[in-house]
């Protein structure tokens, strides 16, 4: 998964998600097991943008859906899967997240961790708390390394 290293793009994914996207731990229930999964999703029924979105954070882009709606426009989704390739997208936009997308990301990445703490990688063991200083850290990393290129 390739997530751009660009100011400018973060900033752009970041507000694009800020008014269009979606933080949330999804809980999958089936006959004898439940799961949860940490996703980013947004839709609109444009492509265009959705693909930007995927340019610069990876994910992908699915659709167009049959509209649940009224309206005979179909939407497209973008959505960033799992625990791993999420968390990797809300750090690298961290420092440009409204404070309320702040808190929806943590809040989700935090269900999930607090509902899957046995399953999560040994690499990323360091992220059992869902604090801001974190996300705050490696977000001042991938600013101090484009300053140095």
């Amino acid at each position: 998964m390739h997530i751009s290293t660009k100011k400018g793009e973060l900033a752009w994914a970041a507000g694009f998600l800020d008014g269009e996207g979606n933080f949330g731990c999804s809980r999958l229930k089936r006959k004898f097991t439940t799961s949860y999964v940490f996703n980013i999703t947004a839709m609109q029924i444009d492509r265009r943008p959705l693909d930007r979105l995927a340019s610069i954070l990876g994910g992908s882009v699915t659709g167009p859906y049959k509209s649940s709606g009224l309206g005979t426009k179909m939407p497209y989704s973008w959505t960033v899967g799992g625990f791993p390739r999420g968390q990797a997208v809300v750090a690298a936009m961290w420092s440009f997240m409204s404070e309320p997308k702040q808190e929806q990301a943590r809040l989700a990445l935090g269900m999930y961790l607090t509902n899957f703490r046995s399953k999560i990688h040994p690499q990323h063991s360091w992220c059992k708390i869902c604090a801001p200083e974190i996300y705050q850290r490696v977000a001042d990393g991938v600013s101090q390394s484009r300053r140095k290129s």
